[in-house]
């Protein structure tokens, strides 16, 4: 009860963590399909800048002991809305509160854990990727589980990102976000 003596401070400011939480939970895993997958990533965080990549690894690792080199993968939106087309990269780094879609391919993987890595450090971001981290647990965001069987055939053209719906004609909207009639009243 005493921990703040006079109330405290109103706010933590650059708070860092020894965890990262994803939908509420410490360190979760997915079971996934060998085929594409896309994912929305948002960083929660107030200060933390994440600095992503995947890599795979032994099935049922808990670290990145023995992983391989991460895997490329596309980003095909983010705070700005969907991309025009795709750009492969095998990182990623995502500003406090920023948005990105995502396309990561489970083919040919079957068997296999993913990893999804933070090599971001546990440090204010300073320009550079900082690191190593702090804490012990912050290089590890979470895991997704292929199922071993044959790659699921589906329909993701890297090359082409489209309307929703696959519909590639061009579509054109027009939107009136305001109109004012009237008088200035300042002037």
């Amino acid at each position: 009860p005493d921990k703040f003596p006079g109330g405290g401070p109103p706010a933590l400011a650059e708070f860092f963590g020894d965890h990262i939480v994803v939908n509420g939970k410490i360190w979760p895993k997915a079971d996934v399909e060998p085929r594409n997958y896309r994912m929305h990533l948002l960083n929660g965080t107030d200060s933390r800048f994440l600095v992503l990549r995947f890599r795979a690894a032994p099935a049922g690792a808990t670290d990145l002991t023995g992983a391989g080199a991460p895997i490329p993968f596309s980003v095909i939106g983010s705070d700005q809305g969907l991309a025009s087309a795709a750009t492969q990269v095998d990182t990623l780094v995502i500003e406090p509160g920023g948005r990105y879609d995502v396309v990561f391919d489970f083919k040919d993987l079957q068997g296999q854990r993913v990893i999804v890595e933070n090599i971001g450090g546990d440090d204010p971001f300073g320009g550079a990727i900082p690191g190593p981290q702090t804490f012990g647990e912050t290089d590890r965001i979470m895991a997704f589980d292929i199922a071993d069987v044959p790659n699921t055939p589906d329909a993701f053209d890297h090359e082409v990102i489209g309307p929703y719906g696959g519909n590639t004609t061009p579509v054109t909207r027009t939107r009136k976000v305001a109109l004012f009639e009237g008088k200035d009243e300042f002037g």
